[in-house]
């Protein structure tokens, strides 16, 4: 390159930057970067382009803003040669994938009642159940006889019908088909119970151990929560990977075709370095946790956000991309409260009207949500995971940025939505569809946007990201995204890796 190109170009990037700082935005370290390897007709193109770079309100110009005006191609991308012989041993690998419950899929009008009560009473008797099997010979008693035989001392399991703090103490109500008892624990006396209890969701069914303190009150010695607590975790005979990720959002104007396009680059040998590529050679099964386009209409002004506005063809140019993942691979795709069905728990799948070119895809599954699903016999539950808001509302401590925290808390009680009347929309079924059980090898849910994970009691906990940047909404909020970021699970080891693709 010759210094007199070199200036040219250096020209261009600076009326590049004026023309931005004129309207108020600046760009990032990595977004100059970006326009710093550009060629001189490229800088103009992106100079000529500058006002689809103006129409935000926001101050900072990403790198993804720069990548996606340069505007390359997803199919040329895709054709990049890979300098690396590339084998994919998955494809020589049989499926041994199984939809083990489904309960979205099954859902009647026949089912719903009128009200919630056939619910909670189905709640409370599945639950009892898995706490008694936990519990042994320990014999649990019913409300009513505690109260009405003024037990001293006695193990109950009931629903949160009310907690409330007051002073150093926390009061719960706890009721059964045979009345309601009044329970507290001490912060002074009790941390840890305390902490325990501040951290039991509104209508989950739990146990207690109590003593009677006074007339018609107990105090908790223990929380008896129905989560086993210890499991040996299922693994595969065969070395085999799963990927798990959510919210794709096609039809955005914040979707990160690029970064996702390099995702379907790395299915195909194409991308990365040796390591990335021997994983990818062992990829059998992705599973996308709900809103794989924006949708419309799902939040008032969303319209200013959309590159696409048709929802049908949202989902067309979602198929035109997941085309490109190799065949063999199996792709589960669960709805989200994005997605073009009921915006119920559990939720039916994707309608087929709208999304007709996924369900044409030979290897794409269309499941409701949740779902649990085995693959060479370990269940993985996903769950978009909508019930995370009313958790992070009403319990004390919790942060977006540690979603798994929140999780956690689900697994606890062994339920996807235990919070009734909550932002979650629960269908009124016969039946409560919506426990956790069995208990999952793997618990993946997406929904807050940002990747986090943990392992409790040999369960693995994944909040698996997105592939939206920042939204207006999140910026009011101070919700801060992590896009890109792809979980992969050694099903054989149980080993996790984290790959970015931003």
């Amino acid at each position: 390159m010759t210094e007199t190109v070199r200036q040219e170009e250096l020209t261009i990037l600076r009326q590049i930057i004026e023309k931005l700082a004129g309207k108020g935005r600046l760009l990032t370290v990595e977004a100059r970067k970006v326009l710093e390897k550009q060629r001189k007709e490229t800088l103009k193109e992106v100079l000529e382009k500058i006002d689809e770079l103006l129409e935000k309100e926001e101050v900072f110009v990403r790198k993804e803003e720069i990548e996606q005006l340069l505007g390359e191609k997803e199919k040329e991308i895709l054709a990049i040669p890979s300098a690396k012989v590339f084998h994919a041993e998955a494809k020589g690998i049989k499926s041994r994938m199984r939809i083990l419950r489904d309960p979205g899929a099954k859902i009647k009008d026949k089912d719903v009642q009128r009200d919630v009560t056939m619910l909670m009473i189905d709640r409370l008797n599945k639950i009892t159940r898995i706490i008694t099997r936990k519990l042994g010979v320990k014999r649990i008693k019913k409300i009513g006889e505690v109260i009405r035989k003024n037990e001293k001392k006695a193990i109950v399991v009931g629903l949160v019908y009310n907690k409330r703090e007051k002073k150093s103490r926390l009061i719960l109500e706890l009721e059964d088909d045979t009345g309601k008892i009044l329970c507290l624990v001490d912060r002074e006396r009790d941390y840890l119970t305390y902490i325990y209890v501040s951290r039991i969701p509104l209508d989950s069914i739990i146990g207690l151990s109590i003593r009677r303190i006074g007339k018609s009150i107990y105090y908790i010695e223990e929380v008896i929560f129905p989560e086993e607590r210890k499991r040996a975790p299922k693994r595969s005979e065969e070395e085999v990977y799963l990927v798990l990720t959510s919210d794709l959002h096609v039809g955005s104007k914040m979707f990160l075709k690029d970064a996702f396009l390099r995702f379907v680059k790395w299915l195909n040998g194409k991308y990365g370095n040796d390591a990335m590529l021997r994983i990818a050679s062992k990829v059998k099964y992705i599973i996308i946790a709900g809103d794989t386009v924006d949708g419309i209409g799902v939040f008032p002004g969303q319209e200013k956000q959309l590159e696409e506005i048709d929802v049908r063809k949202q989902y067309k140019m979602a198929a035109e991309i997941l085309e490109m993942i190799p065949e063999y691979i199996e792709v589960v795709i669960l709805p989200g409260n994005h997605d073009a069905t009921l915006t119920v728990h559990p939720q039916p799948p994707i309608w087929r009207d709208f999304a007709e070119p996924l369900y044409e895809l030979p290897n794409v599954h269309m499941v409701g949500n949740p779902v649990n699903v085995s693959f060479h016999g370990v269940n993985v539950l996903s769950y978009h995971g909508e019930s995370l808001e009313d958790i992070l509302t009403h319990i004390p401590g919790l942060s977006k940025e540690k979603i798994s925290d929140a999780m956690r808390i689900l697994l606890n009680v062994m339920h996807l939505c235990p919070i009734y009347g909550g932002k979650t929309r629960i269908l009124p079924l016969k039946t409560d569809e919506l426990i956790i059980s069995p208990h999952p090898d793997i618990f993946q849910t997406g929904h807050i946007h940002i990747n986090d994970h943990r392992r409790v009691n040999n369960t693995l906990l994944i909040n698996s990201g997105t592939w939206q940047s920042q939204t207006d909404y999140q910026r009011e909020r101070g919700w801060i995204p992590t896009p890109g970021k792809v979980p992969v699970i050694n099903l054989k080891t149980g080993e996790m890796r984290i790959l970015s693709f931003i």
